[in-house]
């Protein structure tokens, strides 16, 4: 028991005593009870002290008892705390041991890992070593005339545009230059003969590619063109269509073909067509970056059909009385006036000599 409560019933034990003897006193004699009447006032005002010294003593006694039980649920949850505490320390403990195990084994496969990686290394360093070495015997073999030529047979085969053509030719060409006198020369040349037959091929593939995309375009160019006179901007229109979209004599040659006849009598209706003549050179000369002329075919001096031609091209080897082929986007029909004072008709094309 707490000292304060000790002390409270000595107090409280103190002071029933004293009011008990006040109490007992009836059974004294009268003289007695005359003599401590003078003293009654004076003992009733020390109860009253005693009583609420009593009081106050209780209520000490009750505030410390709750704070003795205040104390104790505090010491009791300081207690489960520490207890709490404990757990966490232990588990703490075991997680610093787990740790320690994991960087134990975690050390021993980085051993391990590091070993490997050493082996792996060297079996690395081996395999480039023969690695290289296949690679120089490879080289060594993709040299020869044989292997050679059985790469130029395949990449033959694999042949699909006109460029990828070009680039085996020279192929081919270098290989018969390096190793003419072998016997590999002669399959060379075979495949040089096929390669040429399937660039033929490629080209007239091309140029149908070209004119099927062309024809719409060549129409609109030559929307408002009339006959008669020469129309100079759709002309040059014309040529610089053909230039830029790479319309040469083999794509012209794809585009539908006009008839004469039906342009003899009705212009608009073959306008945009191509024709593809051959005859004589009557007239050639250049008109500004343009080369322009007369070619006449049929007939003993080959003047029954005119055609004016216009040509962006180079006419290297094109002259006057010498045959040449054109092909041509026919334009209009041109009136011109020849020398005796009558009127010739020709049929203007715009396009390109045969291999310019």
């Amino acid at each position: 028991m707490h000292r304060w409560s000790l002390y409270f019933l000595v107090v409280v034990m103190g002071l029933g005593l004293s009011c008990g003897k006040k109490e007992n006193s009836p059974g004294a004699t009268a003289t007695a009870v005359e003599k401590t009447h003078e003293s009654e006032g004076a003992q009733e005002v020390n109860c009253s002290e005693f009583e609420a010294k009593i009081e106050e003593a209780s209520q000490a006694s009750k505030k410390l008892e709750d704070q003795v039980a205040s104390c104790r649920k505090e010491a009791a949850e300081a207690q489960e705390e520490l207890g709490l505490c404990g757990e966490a320390k232990k588990k703490l403990i075991e997680n610093e041991k787990e740790a320690l195990e994991s960087n134990q084994k975690l050390s021993r496969s980085q051993e391990e890992c590091s070993a490997k990686v050493q082996v792996l290394q060297s079996k690395v360093g081996q395999l480039e070593n023969e690695i290289k070495a296949k690679d120089e015997e490879l080289a060594h073999l993709k040299a020869t005339p044989e292997m050679k030529i059985i790469e130029l047979s395949k990449a033959l085969d694999t042949v699909s545009s006109v460029e990828e053509a070009g680039v085996l030719e020279r192929a081919l060409e270098e290989f018969l230059l390096a190793h003419g006198k072998t016997p590999q020369a002669r399959e060379a040349k075979g495949l040089k003969r096929k390669l040429s037959a399937r660039l033929k091929k490629l080209r007239k593939a091309e140029a149908e590619q070209k004119a099927l995309k062309a024809i719409g375009d060549i129409r609109d160019k030559l929307a408002g063109i009339s006959d008669g006179s020469l129309s100079a901007v759709h002309l040059v229109i014309m040529g610089e269509y053909l230039q830029t979209n790479g319309l040469d004599f083999d794509a012209i040659g794809q585009l539908p073909q006009a008839n004469y006849k039906e342009a003899s009598k009705d212009p608009a209706s073959e306008r945009g067509k191509a024709m593809v003549v051959r005859g004589k050179v009557i007239q050639i000369q250049k008109d500004g970056e343009y080369f322009r002329g007369l070619i006449g075919t049929g007939g003993y001096y080959g003047m029954d059909r005119l055609y004016h031609f216009v040509t962006p091209g180079t006419t290297k080897g094109v002259y006057e009385n010498k045959k040449a082929k054109f092909a041509g986007v026919f334009t209009q029909l041109y009136e011109y006036q020849t020398r005796g004072g009558g009127f010739n008709q020709a049929f203007v094309l715009v396009g390109y000599f045969e291999n310019q």
